[in-house]
C-alpha cells in the first residue's frame, strides 16, 4: 500500500512553482521579500506536514502569518 498524501517538501515545491508566474511580475525588491517568504515554511516543515492537509497552500499560509 502506497502513500495517500505526497511528502509536504514535493507538495512545498509543487505549489512554489504554481506560484512562479506572479512572482515574476513582482519588481525586484518585492521579488526578494516574496522569495524571502518561502523559506518560511521550509523552517515549519515538520509541523506544516503534521497538519495533512488537502490544500497544501493553508499550512504553508499558516505557517507565513504566525512566523515571527
Amino acid at each position: 500500500m502506497g502513500r495517500t498524501i505526497p511528502s509536504f517538501r514535493k507538495a512545498l515545491a509543487k505549489e512554489k512553482q504554481e506560484w512562479k508566474l506572479f512572482r515574476n511580475e513582482l519588481d525586484k525588491k518585492e521579488r526578494k521579500k516574496f522569495d524571502e517568504m518561502w523559506i518560511i515554511p521550509r523552517l515549519n516543515i515538520m509541523a506544516c506536514s503534521g497538519s495533512v492537509s488537502l490544500v497544501p497552500f493553508h499550512p504553508i499560509a499558516i505557517s507565513i502569518l504566525f512566523h515571527s
